[in-house]
């Protein structure tokens, strides 16, 4: 995690000027050396590190030089931190984080600040210790899988593929939303619940087939036909893809992880062409048929003609 860099620690003017205020006050709140002890137990105090401590109150006895690199760090204005956080460690007695927009060197970036109470001998509150973590790339990156997450749900949703995932009992523990519209039941109802409670494998004819070979010997299986029917028992038939996965830890089997392709109307105009061509076929036996018989009439026909003619000769 990548911290604000700055090439060496030293004491800022601003936090030379606060010695000076605080100077006259020595009971207790002017013993910020033991302040800083205390808070080097929490973190270790580095040259690129943006740290403060603060007097109970919130106003700043000590920074790091990267400490001011960060414009408005906090919220707070000049020599006192946000008010909300000196409040918060008074009133709770416990630590504060936050996660927050700054300027870094003139850029643009976020930051996790941390911010601490530090205890004197008899348990009270005698200062603040605060340091920040820039995240700007942790959020950047983060925001872009959030942004390509939410670009392949639109392309999910608008087709007619839905993603699942199995553990390795066989039971659903992944399921896209895709199949809200497909079973007419929120997806959600089916995790937890066998595949077979989904739908059923069938083959071309729509006979069940049972598990295919391939789940059992944990091998990836393609086009594997899945059929699922809805409420009003209206059937859609999916191609189902899957491969199996495993404990990256263990390498022990963990489930099954794949794809259904939704090829219902592909079946019916299949389905329709086989019976167009079946139409086809039976009309073109029934021509040849009736054309055969036909052959026979006229055959016939012709030889009572002969018949008759040489009867009447």
């Amino acid at each position: 995690m990548r911290r604000f860099l700055e090439p060496e620690f030293t004491v800022s003017s601003q936090s030379q000027a606060t010695n000076a205020m605080i100077e006259p006050n020595r009971n207790g709140i002017t013993k910020w050396r033991e302040l800083l002890a205390q808070a080097a137990e929490c973190v270790a105090f580095s040259p690129d590190l943006a740290f403060y401590v603060a007097n109970p109150d919130g106003q700043i006895i000590l920074a790091s030089p990267a400490y001011y690199s960060v414009q408005n760090p906090t919220g707070g204005q000049g020599e006192f931190i946000a008010s909300h956080i000196s409040d918060f460690i008074a009133a709770h007695r416990e630590s504060f984080e936050q996660n927050e927009r700054v300027d870094v060197k003139g850029r643009r970036g976020f930051a996790k600040s941390c911010h601490y109470p530090v205890f004197g001998d008899s348990k009270s509150v005698i200062g603040i210790f605060g340091y920040y973590v820039d995240t700007t790339d942790q959020l950047e990156t983060l925001q872009k899988i959030t942004r390509e997450l939410d670009r392949k749900n639109d392309q999910v949703r608008a087709s007619s593929d839905f993603f699942w995932e199995i553990d390795g009992e066989g039971k659903i523990f992944d399921l896209s939303d895709r199949i809200t519209d497909v079973a007419g039941r929120p997806a959600v109802l089916f995790i937890g619940r066998a595949l077979s409670e989904l739908g059923e494998f069938v083959d071309r004819a729509g006979n069940a087939t049972g598990l295919p070979t391939a789940i059992d010997g944990r091998q990836p299986f393609r086009d594997t036909i899945f059929r699922i029917a809805d409420e009003r028992e209206q059937e859609r038939f999916f191609h189902l893809s899957g491969v199996p996965f495993f404990d990256t830890d263990t390498g022990a089997f963990a489930g099954f992880r794949g794809v259904g392709t939704d090829v219902t109307e592909r079946f019916r105009m299949e389905d329709s062409a086989a019976r167009a061509r079946s139409q086809l076929e039976q009309a073109r036996e029934d021509l040849t048929n009736r054309n055969t018989q036909l052959e026979m009439e006229r055959g016939r026909a012709e030889k009572a003609l002969r018949a008759k003619s040489e009867f009447l000769a």
